[in-house]
């Protein structure tokens, strides 16, 4: 929770390093130039907030959300219903002009005090805050014998919270052991929400290491925790999501399920139009779904998904021995569908669509033998209308530039990822991107690092700008090192924002919006929550993915979720809830 500038800085910047995300709770009186509206609060009196309003903000564009925590950090039953409406009114005004653009309103009652608190309720405005939010780590811990509380200290309220090892001196290593065991106790069973403060009026103390406990706390916690835990913002929490989210998955298709056919689903325009239809390869074959207009007697046509079909069977047993039966979607030659691409030991080859019923006989489409197929895509770097190839080939990033008629010889257009960095494995060159970020018309460059998601932006004639880190909400310490994981790392664009989104071990499915102003991958939400989505089958089962991609698959220009389960292929739609 906001207060301390100092403190503020230093636990948002240790968040930062390690791309955490996070909520901060705020309470008003501790922003600079804020005057207490009531009195009897230990928090804004006598010393004034010190934390500028404009650092609020940089954290909320960081990707960071705020909550409500009132504006005089009163407990609830010392408020008259009045006192309470003027009060937490009053901070949510603060926090909703630092425009985060979620929809989301989140509120924690100030010491856990909750008394009367279904009186928001009663005020429309006011109802729309979701919670109140409390703790299962921090707020309280039940001593047990491994750390004794010791003789002498005074236990009124029940161990428990930061601000209380603190004020009776206990050491951060002592605080720290009973904040990892009950996050590995309670997080193995349901998750777990974990109080800590970045101020509270035990913490403020200028006597060197002591005034950094909240701080040393916190990367104790982050160097204790168990292999497999992830940081997540309070929107993780299944049903609690912001204005942009997806619906319940639908099943679309029984066919192309997690142990139907090899590879991934690819999704493109083979039939022409606006709609994507979907591929998938199975026994040397590329069988591929196309939506149909379907009619039914007494009502209006609706549009669905036909059974597979072949559309070009792969005569080459290389195909699928040596190169995973890998193919590629896209419209070379413009003429508004999409056609196959596969790999061979010569490079790559090319099958037209006939936009009904398959491809045609392959032909060679590019020559070059040393490409490393997994690390090939098709996107429009310099804004005349055609895909060109992009390919990472022993660490360094060519592209070769669509001419209408074939492909131009190949530039060097990056060398910012190198085998030496680690780029080889497939952990990282699985997710290379290829899309637009900055608005500019040219399609931009994408690494997903252990740590980092790094951006070339494209000249726009066929190099890519010197990269640079964007977000590390994607790093390898929040899971995606996993294969399951990592698969579902994309570019994407939803609700109309161009960004990255993948789906989270056990979380649900998260968005980064671009904020290309500031070179950087900016507000972060969760639009699909684990009750419908998971890559862990002991997770939520029923839930349970195997793969997901992001396809404009209904042609209206945005990209949705469709996953991949046993049983066949699903969807969600995006939806804009109005504030």
């Amino acid at each position: 929770m906001f207060g301390g500038l100092y403190n503020t800085k230093l636990i948002v910047a240790l968040l930062e390093s390690y791309g955490f995300p996070d909520t901060f709770f705020m309470v008003g009186c501790h922003i600079a130039g804020q005057p207490l509206s009531l009195p009897g609060s230990s928090l804004c009196v006598p010393a004034p907030g010190d934390v500028p309003l404009s650092i609020v903000q940089e954290i909320a564009d960081a990707g960071f959300l705020i909550g409500n925590h009132t504006y005089s950090h009163l407990g609830l039953s010392q408020l008259a219903q009045g006192e309470m409406f003027a009060d937490v009114r009053q901070n949510q005004a603060i926090i909703d002009s630092l425009n985060q653009k979620l929809g989301l309103k989140l509120f924690r009652c100030p010491g856990l005090d909750c008394e009367n608190v279904e009186w928001l309720n009663l005020a429309p405005d006011l109802a729309k805050l979701r919670g109140p939010l409390t703790a299962d780590v921090g707020a309280g811990f039940i001593p047990d014998d491994i750390m004794p509380v010791p003789d002498g200290i005074q236990d009124t309220n029940g161990e428990g919270g930061d601000w209380w090892f603190y004020q009776n001196n206990l050491p951060v290593p002592f605080a720290g052991y009973y904040y990892v065991r009950d996050i590995t106790n309670f997080g193995s069973q349901h998750g777990v929400i974990v109080l800590l403060h970045t101020r509270t009026e035990d913490m403020t103390g200028a006597d060197g290491s002591r005034s950094f406990f909240p701080l040393r706390l916190l990367q104790y916690i982050i160097d204790n925790v168990p292999a497999g835990f992830t940081f997540a913002p309070l929107d993780g929490i299944p049903g609690l999501l912001g204005n942009i989210q997806t619906t319940q998955p639908e099943l679309i298709s029984t066919e192309f399920g997690s142990n139907d056919g090899e590879g991934r689903i690819v999704t493109g325009h083979i039939a022409g139009g606006s709609r994507q239809d979907i591929c998938k390869a199975r026994a040397g074959s590329v069988r591929c779904m196309v939506w149909q207009s379907v009619v039914k007697p007494g009502a209006a046509p609706s549009i669905a998904l036909g059974s597979s079909t072949s559309w070009r069977d792969i005569g080459d047993p290389d195909w699928s021995a040596k190169y995973g039966s890998r193919f590629w979607l896209a419209d070379v030659d413009g003429d508004g569908r999409d056609e196959l691409i596969t790999p061979s030991s010569s490079g790559l080859n090319v099958s037209h669509s006939d936009g009904a019923r398959g491809f045609s006989t392959p032909a060679p489409l590019l020559a070059a033998g040393n490409l490393d197929f997994r690390a090939v895509r098709f996107a429009d770097v310099n804004k005349d209308g055609l895909p060109d190839v992009v390919a990472w080939t022993g660490g360094t990033v060519y592209v070769y530039l669509n001419n209408g008629h074939g492909f131009n010889a190949p530039i060097a257009a990056s060398a910012d990822f190198p085998v030496s960095a680690g780029f080889g494995q497939d952990l990282y060159l699985s997710t290379m991107q290829v899309a637009d970020v900055n608005g500019d018309g040219c399609a931009d460059l994408m690494f997903r690092g252990p740590t980092d998601v790094f951006v070339g932006l494209s000249d726009c004639q066929g190099r890519f700008l010197p990269a640079a880190s964007w977000t590390r909400r994607f790093s390898d310490r929040q899971n995606f090192a996993l294969a399951s994981q990592n698969l579902t790392f994309s570019a994407a664009t939803i609700a109309g924002k161009t960004g990255l989104a993948a789906g989270l071990f056990t979380g649900g499915i998260v968005f980064q919006e671009s904020d290309a102003s500031n070179s950087r991958f900016g507000q972060y939400r969760y639009i699909m929550d684990n009750r419908n989505f998971s890559g862990d089958p002991a997770f939520h089962p029923d839930a349970y993915s195997t793969d997901i991609v992001f396809s404009d698959l209904y042609g209206h220009g945005n990209t949705i979720p469709v996953m991949v389960r046993g049983n066949g292929i699903y969807i969600s739609h995006i939806r804009v809830i109005e504030d």
